[in-house]
């Protein structure tokens, strides 16, 4: 496991290193596979300073791994879905694609838009965690008062559906 800044300050025998087309800015991580049958993962060094970036994205490559380990699709969104059933659903839902961060002092102020490792919407994922819940049966999971907010109303709003509908197939 490595990490990574920019797309040049990588060197890999093989793959690409996802760039935005609009920001040219390098993907959360990177997997790549040599011939010899290693593997190397890069994170970008940018999370270094957003714990939870950091670890969704090393999450995420761990069932990438894991996927490839055990055959199954390695498709992203495939992978999104394996993050929750592993118990990473809420490290994942709480760091979207895009975040914000202001800043202002004496002098200055700024903000700040940086992608974030989940490619599933706010919506997605809370949605996602409430199929999750009923899945397993839960009520009033600890783990829900973790959620970001717009995560937290997706979530709420999807439990509230799935059980009406399954109380009506009774």
């Amino acid at each position: 496991m490595g990490l990574f800044s920019k797309p040049e300050d990588v060197v890999l025998d093989s793959g690409v290193i996802m760039v935005s087309e609009e920001s040219s800015e390098p993907a959360s991580s990177k997997f790549t596979e040599y011939s010899d049958g290693s593997v190397e993962i890069l994170i970008n060094r940018g999370y270094l300073n957003d714990p939870g970036c950091l670890l969704a994205s090393i999450a995420f490559e761990s069932i990438r791994l894991k996927s490839k380990v055990k055959g199954f699709s390695e498709d992203e969104v495939y992978m999104e879905v394996a993050l929750v059933f592993y118990c990473f659903g809420v490290l994942n839902a709480n760091n979207p694609v895009i975040k914000m961060d202001t800043s202002s002092g004496n002098l200055r102020s700024g903000w700040n838009i940086k992608k974030g490792p989940s490619q599933h919407s706010p919506a997605a994922n809370g949605y996602l965690l409430a199929l999750y819940l009923c899945y397993r049966g839960e009520h009033n999971p600890d783990w829900a008062d973790s959620l970001v907010h717009e995560v937290a109303k997706a979530f709420y709003v999807g439990v509230k559906y799935l059980k009406s509908n399954s109380e009506r197939k009774e």
